[in-house]
């Protein structure tokens, strides 16, 4: 499993070893207008939220980790001012939803701290926040690791504060859920099968394969973190090496492949067919076109922790 997916959830499931987490930019996303970008940066014992211009400079931290509490994947809602974003302690593997916004970059906890939360976003079609919760964090046999068991979708209404399940799947793991529209979703679903699923309020206990019309059997699975364009009308995904594109029609083609290392995360500009992303062991962030042109990289000085 390529180590993105993982990483999607690594702040919280270290809590049953020893190993120290690895320094260095975890999940990102640009600002509406694509001018800067909102990275938490991991120093080794806590997490924090930063911004850079997408130029690469003037790098700020915006919200510490405090209290123990390390913050993570943030997400905008609509506007484009107030955000999302999960806390919790990085050995641990609890978590709790957060909202702040721009202005005051105070942070306000919408959850209890004792659920393992491993990604939430604002709803893009009501005042709500859908997020993936697991049952119990345990392990299958005596020799395995202890991994997330019984992951569903839930929403939290933010009018009322009232939390309702919307699937019955059960997973081992769902990630990189997004909105197709207000009833449907496509997601990364990992279990006896993985890859890339749709799944519909109205059938909360079953999943829609998505499979390319262009590639072969033994390919079809290997669509991690995907993410959704509603305005270019595609899928932008990776297979651990480099990222693709699935168009509307569910065709794919490459965007990019590594000559060498792997892909860390990544995320889609907002105003243009580009994609920003990170590599394994690199401290520079790097965008492409959709059409794997035009190669830029983006050098930024990281934070350095104070011991």
């Amino acid at each position: 499993m390529k180590k993105i997916i993982i990483a999607l959830i690594c702040l919280i499931i270290l809590s049953c070893t020893n190993e120290k987490i690895s320094t260095g930019v975890g999940d990102f996303v640009f600002s509406g207008d694509d001018k800067q970008i909102y990275f938490n940066f991991f120093n080794g014992i806590s997490s924090s939220i930063y911004r850079v211009d997408s130029s690469g400079n003037n790098v700020k931290i915006l919200i510490p980790a405090i209290n123990n509490i390390s913050f993570y994947r943030l997400r905008f809602f609509n506007d484009n001012q107030n955000f999302v974003l999960i806390g919790g302690d990085p050995y641990s593997n609890k978590a709790a939803i957060f909202k702040s916004d721009l202005k005051t970059l105070s942070v306000k906890r919408l959850t209890g701290s004792e659920s393992i939360i491993t990604e939430a976003f604002p709803s893009r079609y009501s005042n709500s926040i859908i997020f993936c919760k697991s049952d119990t964090f345990a392990q299958n046999s005596p020799i395995a690791k202890a991994s997330n068991r019984g992951t569903d979708i839930y929403s939290l209404n933010l009018d009322n504060n009232q939390i309702t399940k919307i699937s019955k799947l059960k997973a081992y793991l769902l990630a990189n859920v997004s909105e197709l529209n207000k009833d449907i979703f496509v997601v990364h679903y990992f279990d006896k099968d993985h890859g890339m699923y749709i799944f519909t309020r109205n059938d909360p206990s079953k999943l829609l394969k998505i499979c390319a019309k262009n590639e072969s059997d033994e390919t079809r699975n290997h669509y991690y973190d995907i993410l959704f364009s509603e305005k270019f009308n595609c899928f932008v995904f990776s297979n651990g090496y480099g990222l693709s594109l699935m168009d509307g029609k569910r065709f794919v083609k490459t965007i990019y492949n590594l000559p060498d290392g792997r892909i860390s995360s990544f995320c889609m500009f907002n105003t243009c067919p580009r994609v920003l992303f990170t590599v394994d062991g690199d401290k520079n962030f790097y965008s492409i076109n959709f059409d794997g042109t035009d190669i830029k990289t983006i050098k930024i000085n990281l934070p350095k922790r104070k011991d």
